[in-house]
């Protein structure tokens, strides 16, 4: 298998991109790159799929705003800070190792959305 540097916002094959780097300082850690994957489903919308979160979800979904403007029906993976007003999407998907258990209950809590928690061995249906 080839691989490639992805190291910008650009598909990577039919329905699916990648975010391109998006960085954040750690404290300590300093800055790290992360980049998060979405797909476009059929007949439903946008899925994201984090990588730990660090870049905020609120840099996430700008990013992927600016590469599409079809609704996002999902978000999963790492999700660390809580979200605050506005619409959502209809389902998502979150990490325990992530998110700490203040940030699982207000996601449960304040989202108007279908709330999984990821547990190792499941399968999630879209």
């Amino acid at each position: 298998m080839k691989s490639i540097v992805v190291d910008r916002p650009q598909i990577l094959c039919a329905e699916i991109a990648s975010t391109g780097p998006l960085a954040r300082s750690l404290f300590f850690f300093g800055w790290t790159e992360e980049q998060a994957l979405v797909f476009n489903i059929k007949n439903k919308g946008l899925v994201i799929f984090t990588g730990c979160g660090h870049p905020t979800l609120e840099v996430i979904v700008s990013m992927v705003r600016k590469m599409s403007d079809t609704k996002i029906y999902a978000i999963g993976g790492g999700l660390h800070f809580p979200i605050k007003n506005g619409r959502g999407a209809e389902k998502v998907f979150l990490s325990p190792h992530d998110s700490c258990d203040y940030a699982l209950d207000i996601f449960e809590k304040e989202l108007n959305a279908k709330i999984y928690i990821f547990t190792v061995g499941e399968a999630y249906k879209l």
